[in-house]
């Protein structure tokens, strides 16, 4: 219940420790690229296109694109033309495209159960990959995964973004103990609490695609105006058909349009059995882990990337407890992570409330870090009412020392200009050097330069996957991992 006043001031006290405490830099962070790596996307829904739209065209050029849905198809399309490739190439099979080549590396982002097939393709064609989270539906296949592009020296990469976070890079420093082994800014941190909140089904309807100039321009007029027309009615009472009705009469419009094959034949062979499976699988257990998988698995991610370890064991609880509209994963879903050395993480995911939104809550003995939505961050000393700022100064030893003042009007208006950059950063530009990290790890041939490698991926997809075990089974699961496997 921060006030804006509280929020500024913790603002101000996070930049100002920044100074102090910077965060460890990476080549990849900053890399320049003197020719760009030739990538392939497959899978052009929404997270595939935010993820090229904020590509940087000096170390990404993109040479094909492909996806079943022939508007996602024509969409990613555009995108690539816009931003990097007039002659972009488009599939709507994969392993014709892999075929043809003409790319080294592949972004992959598709619903979870297919990631770890389309990956082990592409190794097999000898490409670089990154896959988005969570990084498989099964153990073994992120075990496969790993295996793969170890063989044959590949670059594996997992779309955890918040490794390419400036936010989070420098909240690690603050965990860290310093170059002498200085007691780190925020002490000991035994508690971490992350969750991410909403009010809405979580549920999607046809939405965008219905009124979209790009579509327009390709079919000859909108989608919900030539639905409503086959169907004899209006484009009001269209939108006003259940989320699955509305995508099975889109998707037949999609399939009279389509000039690459049998859409639905295709959408069927890819595994999905409905429309609205294709089109919501995140809510089906086919597809998906739901909450657990989709949203959670970036922030048990964070905790194992600050703790340096993965959680030895979960319980969790959950259910559908309000949207019963035929969905298969939960709506509500509360996870306890026991981690090694008396660390816990808490998470929850809701659909009910947005009041919180989603943050991550980092609590130390010495202070708290508190950041919330990917784009703020906040700096309070333990003890100190939150309206005091605080202002972080070099140890006799070199570490950091906290202390208190309370008139920092001139210090403030001063010491916060240098790194504003920071106060309100635009987190879809994290997937920016995220990108640039996968390309850098390419370029130089060292894999260790991406955000998330396969291995840390691996660890919060076990994570994941014990803790929707813990929930449907109300038990408690042991998440150690025996990594002799791998």
């Amino acid at each position: 219940m921060l006030k804006p006043e509280e929020m500024r001031v913790g603002r101000r006290n996070f930049m100002k420790a920044a100074a102090v405490v910077p965060a460890a830099g990476a080549y990849a962070l900053t890399a320049k690229f003197a020719e760009p790596v030739n990538v392939a996307w497959i899978g052009t829904g929404g997270q595939g296109r935010v993820l090229m739209e904020n590509m940087d065209p000096s170390a990404l050029r993109v040479q094909a694109v492909c996806d079943i849905r022939p508007d996602f198809r024509e969409l990613g399309a555009h995108v690539a033309k816009v931003r990097s490739n007039p002659d972009v190439r488009v599939y709507s099979d994969y392993k014709k495209m892999l075929s043809d080549g003409g790319f080294e590396a592949v972004i992959i982002a598709t619903p979870l159960a297919t990631h770890a097939q389309i990956t082990l393709d592409c190794f097999a064609a000898g490409k670089h990959v990154l896959c988005e989270k969570t990084m498989a539906y099964h153990a073994k296949e992120c075990e496969d995964m790993i295996k793969a592009a170890e063989k044959n020296n590949l670059v594996l990469a997992v779309g955890h973004q918040r490794h390419a976070n400036p936010l989070y890079r420098q909240s690690l420093a603050y965990i860290q103990p310093g170059p002498n082994g200085e007691e780190p800014l925020l002490g000991d941190v035994y508690h971490i609490r992350s969750l991410w909140h909403r009010n809405h089904s979580w549920r999607r309807g046809p939405g965008p695609e219905w009124r979209n100039e790009i579509l327009k321009a390709k079919y000859g007029e909108d989608p919900l105006d030539a639905v409503a027309k086959v169907k004899g009615t209006t484009p009001e009472e269209i939108t006003k058909l259940p989320d699955a009705e509305q995508f099975d009469v889109y998707f037949e419009f999609l399939a009279s349009k389509e000039d690459q094959g049998d859409f639905m034949a295709n959408m069927k062979a890819a595994g999905f059995d409905t429309p609205d499976m294709l089109g919501n699988w995140r809510l089906y257990e086919k597809m998906s882990h739901g909450l657990m998988s989709e949203l959670g698995s970036h922030q048990i991610d964070v905790c194992n990337w600050f703790w340096g370890a993965e959680p030895i064991r979960v319980s969790g609880e959950g259910g559908i407890f309000k949207y019963k509209d035929g969905r298969e994963v939960d709506d509500h879903v509360f996870a306890i992570f026991r981690y090694p050395n008396d660390k816990v993480m808490t998470f929850s995911s809701i659909t009910t409330n947005d009041f919180d939104h989603y943050y991550d809550q980092i609590m130390g003995t010495k202070g708290t870090v508190y950041l919330t939505g990917e784009s703020q961050a906040m700096l309070y000393k333990q003890g100190e009412d939150k309206a005091t700022s605080v202002e972080v100064e070099a140890g006799k030893a070199g570490g950091p020392v906290m202390s208190a003042s309370q008139s920092r009007g001139a210090d403030m208006a001063g010491g916060g200009a240098a790194g504003e950059a920071m106060d309100g950063y635009n987190q879809f530009a994290a997937y920016q050097v995220e990108l640039n990290m996968f390309a850098a790890a390419i370029r130089k041939g060292d894999p260790t330069l991406v955000g998330c490698d396969g291995r840390s991926g691996y660890k919060a997809a076990i994570a994941v996957l014990k803790s929707v075990d813990a929930i449907k089974n109300h038990t408690v699961e042991d998440c150690v991992i025996n990594f002799t496997t791998v």
